[in-house]
């Protein structure tokens, strides 16, 4: 879900300034209007830092007025905007979020606000895993903009994420009356009511970190199973990473031809995370070759990587979970050939844009692509290196310089050569064995 594209018009105030007579001096009347004037040419180029400095100056020397403190403010909030695109955009970290967060609020302390400044507090908040705080800027954005379809569907899934179930589909129902047949709200609807049942209604294993929920075709055992998994999982590689222990994670456990349909993921897929750990019933993996205990240490590795600061990039993500999930994908090697062959200019961040749930072709290729290319970081620098852009991250340095820290150059330019490398290898000829 993790987006978020906002739009940095916001209109500033013009004024002619009609000071009362016991105002300021004439000079002082043109000197503020002049730097108003200035701070607005700059915001209109996008130089919000500077156009900020020329407001606060107008300040200083007339602190009273309303337009140059709301144009300020506005200004604050259109930087802040714009430091959260940068965020999602080039994979920026924590740190990044906190300087957006910031200027969002210092823009509150000048003007009240509208929706989408709000949405934008609220996106940061979620972000950083603050979610009573996103919920409470969420419903302000609703307020002063009630026809938003993103405020409504981020809403639905903060309170969801809080299992605030009943609240959450009501917000749900109204961006969906917003925009009617969204086929991923719908989805995510479906989904959530599910999760509401099966939190009421299933078995449950708990301990601190997790909470399993497993229907009664699952047995005790298998839960119990997947209880050590889990916590295998965590204890390696918080170590490996220097991450926080997660708590009250939500485990869900599917019955027996329900996890497609319930998730509305593709058949193939046997696990999934989005703030929940979701496991397909464990005789349906086995049928379909994939062994739960490799699918829930896959996804409890998606966990841990999203915990360690901002969101990784997709193929981070899906490329180090497989890498880590301890399963051979050898026999994915003529595939990943054939998908390079097609498209051999497409890196792996250009798929990662293309990529989406309702083209399961564009996905494949991703997560192959994705796959061998950690393999290949792996075979060059070893998996330590990996741990140490894992810590970077940690530390609040966004996932892109982390890369580029540990291995001298940024993850594209390695992915180039490495995708240039292969395209020039000439295929490997089979044996003939033909007697």
């Amino acid at each position: 879900m993790r987006s978020s594209h906002l739009c940095l018009v916001i209109l500033l105030v013009v004024s002619s300034y009609g000071f009362a007579a016991d105002g300021p001096s004439p000079e002082i009347k043109r000197r503020v209007a002049a730097l108003n004037d200035d701070g607005i040419a700059l915001y209109q180029k996008g130089e919000y830092v500077r156009a900020i400095a020329r407001f606060e100056e107008a300040l200083r020397l007339h602190s009273s007025s309303s337009d140059v403190r709301t144009n300020l403010g506005k200004a604050h909030a259109a930087y802040g905007l714009h430091l959260v695109d940068g965020a999602v955009t080039v994979d920026e970290g924590t740190a990044a979020l906190r300087r957006a967060l910031e200027r969002l609020n210092q823009a509150l302390l000048y003007w009240k606000g509208d929706g989408k400044t709000h949405r934008a507090i609220a996106w940061c908040h979620y972000e950083l895993s603050e979610l009573p705080a996103a919920e409470r800027s969420l419903t302000t954005a609703a307020t002063l903009d009630p026809g938003s379809f993103e405020t409504w569907r981020l809403l639905g899934v903060v309170r969801e994420e809080q299992q605030k179930f009943e609240a959450s589909f009501e917000a749900y129902s109204k961006a969906l009356a917003i925009k009617p047949g969204d086929r991923l709200l719908t989805t995510r609807l479906k989904r959530a009511r599910f999760d509401r049942q099966a939190i009421r209604e299933f078995r449950k294993l708990k301990t601190d970190r997790f909470t399993i929920h497993y229907p009664d075709a699952v047995t005790v055992a298998t839960a119990k199973s997947i209880q050590a998994v889990l916590d295998q999982t965590i204890a390696t590689f918080v170590r490996r990473w220097n991450l926080s222990e997660p708590k009250g994670v939500v485990v869900i456990c599917y019955p027996p031809g329900e996890f497609s349909l319930r998730t509305g993921l593709h058949e193939d897929v046997g696990g999934a995370f989005d703030g929940r750990i979701r496991i397909a019933f464990p005789e349906e993996l086995e049928g379909g070759g994939l062994g739960v205990e490799r699918v829930v240490r896959h996804e409890a590795i998606h966990l841990l990587l999203q915990s360690a600061g901002a969101r990784p990039p997709r193929w981070v993500d899906e490329g180090v979970a497989q890498f880590l999930d301890g399963d051979q994908r050898k026999l994915w090697w003529p595939r990943f050939r054939q998908a390079l062959k097609k498209s051999p200019n497409v890196g792996v961040h250009e798929r990662e844009g293309l990529f989406s749930h309702a083209d399961p072709a564009t996905w494949a290729a991703l997560y192959l692509h994705s796959y061998f290319f950690v393999k290949h970081l792996v075979e060059v620098g070893g998996e330590l290196r990996i741990d140490m852009v894992v810590r970077e991250v940690r530390s609040g340095k966004p996932w892109s310089e982390s890369f580029e820290s540990i291995y001298g150059v940024s993850a594209g330019e390695l992915d180039r050569r490495w995708r240039r490398k292969l395209i020039e290898e000439p295929p490997v000829k089979r044996p003939n064995r033909r007697p």
